[in-house]
């Protein structure tokens, strides 16, 4: 699939889903109390791509979730605060936004919550969130990105949070040759990935854990895979991706 951030995205239902599971809503969910709005994906964006969000000053959102890598970084394993290298690999931010939980364990049930997390980690932007509040609320742009997003609300780590789920909400796969095949254009795919989506829903049984749009059950697995055969792997598909 081709994929890349697209914007203008809101809460409620898409009946498509109903008629095909592998068609992604055209809008992602937003919680009651943080609709998507074109401010709040402004003030998000600016967040997102800041490096003033780190510690350091140095490392930002991007730095790790880069548009140009897929919106990962595409090393075997992050790296974070000091240059030091991290314990797993940076997923990807494409379509997070339809996930009923966040990060690898599923510790975080929004994305507003989730936002947060890797800024207050100390291995990766370590940045207390006091001390962050403190750099916003000295640069009048942001006051004035804050104001417009979030009218009275001020500068805080829930309005911080909330604006980056904002920005992350359009971070959406576009229309890929397999979308335009499901939505019925019959020469979208060519006749052997026809054949090999047979097998994927049947005999090899690959939908029993890439299912749906998302090609996911949204569930942990133990596959049974070491950590550094998967980093291997990993690092061996990017190799192939980019030479």
């Amino acid at each position: 699939m081709l994929l890349c951030a697209v914007a203008g995205v809101s809460g409620g239902a898409d009946p498509a889903r109903k008629i095909d599971p592998y068609l992604r809503p055209a809008v992602a969910p937003a919680p009651p109390d943080n609709p998507v709005t074109p401010a709040r994906v402004v003030l998000g964006k600016t967040l997102f791509f800041d490096p003033r969000l780190s510690g350091s000053n140095w490392i930002s959102c991007a730095t790790c979730h880069n548009p140009a890598l897929g919106w990962s970084d595409g090393l075997p394993k992050g790296i974070g605060h000091g240059m030091k290298s991290l314990t797993r690999a940076t997923p990807t931010l494409l379509n997070v936004a339809f996930n009923p939980v966040q990060t690898w364990d599923g510790r975080h049930a929004s994305l507003e919550a989730q936002a947060l997390a890797p800024i207050e980690a100390d291995m990766e932007m370590a940045q207390d969130l006091p001390g962050l509040i403190k750099k916003l609320e000295q640069i009048d742009g942001y006051r004035k990105l804050f104001d417009k997003a979030y009218p009275g609300e001020g500068i805080n780590g829930g309005t911080i949070g909330k604006a980056l789920a904002s920005y992350e909400r359009t971070v959406l796969s576009t229309e890929s040759p397999f979308d335009r095949w499901r939505k019925g254009n019959p020469s979208a795919v060519s006749v052997s990935a026809k054949r090999g989506f047979v097998l994927f829903e049947g005999k090899a049984n690959c939908v029993k854990c890439h299912s749906g749009y998302n090609f996911t059950d949204n569930g942990f697995h133990n596959i049974g895979i070491s950590l550094n055969v998967s980093q291997t792997i990993r690092s061996q598909a990017f190799d192939e991706m980019w030479n």
